[in-house]
C-alpha cells in the first residue's frame, strides 16, 4: 500500500521542470541599467578599464536574458501559453539532467559546470560586476 502512495505522489517530468525554471528565474537578479552605467562611466581614451567593464556588463546583460527568458517561457510552455520550442525542450532537459543547456551555452562563457551549480557561478560573477559599477 506504501508503494501505491509514493507513486501518486510522483511528479511529472513537466512539473519537474517547471518547478526547477521557475527557482532559477526567481535566482537570477534583475537587469542592469546600461545606459545609467555608460552615463556614470563614460568611454574615454584615458579610462580603458570602463570600455571593458561596458563590454562585459552587455554580455552579462545578453546571459541574463537569455537565462531568465528560456526559464520563464518553459513555465509558460508547461501551462500552454507559448509554444513548447526546440530551445525550450533544450532548457527542460537540462533541468532533468541538471546540464547546461546549449541555447545558454551559445551565449554564455565557457563552463563545464553542472546547471545549478552554473548559475550559482553566474549569480556570484554578477555580483561581481555590479559590485564594480558601485565601487568604481
Amino acid at each position: 500500500a506504501d508503494d501505491d502512495e509514493d507513486a501518486g505522489k510522483a511528479k511529472t517530468p513537466e512539473e519537474q521542470y517547471n518547478e526547477i525554471s521557475q527557482d532559477i528565474a526567481a535566482r537570477l537578479p534583475d537587469m542592469a541599467d546600461q545606459g545609467a552605467v555608460l552615463r556614470t562611466y563614460p568611454v574615454k581614451y584615458h579610462q580603458c578599464l570602463n570600455t571593458v567593464l561596458h563590454m562585459e556588463l552587455g554580455k552579462f546583460c545578453r546571459l541574463l536574458r537569455k537565462l531568465k527568458g528560456t526559464c520563464l517561457d518553459l513555465g509558460k510552455a508547461v501551462k500552454g501559453l507559448v509554444v513548447f520550442s526546440p530551445e525550450l525542450e533544450e532548457v527542460a532537459h537540462g533541468c532533468l539532467y541538471n546540464k547546461i543547456p546549449a541555447p545558454w551555452m551559445g551565449t554564455s562563457y565557457p563552463s563545464l559546470k553542472p546547471m545549478l551549480s552554473y548559475v550559482e557561478d553566474f549569480n556570484l560573477r554578477w555580483k561581481f560586476m555590479t559590485t564594480w559599477v558601485k565601487n568604481d
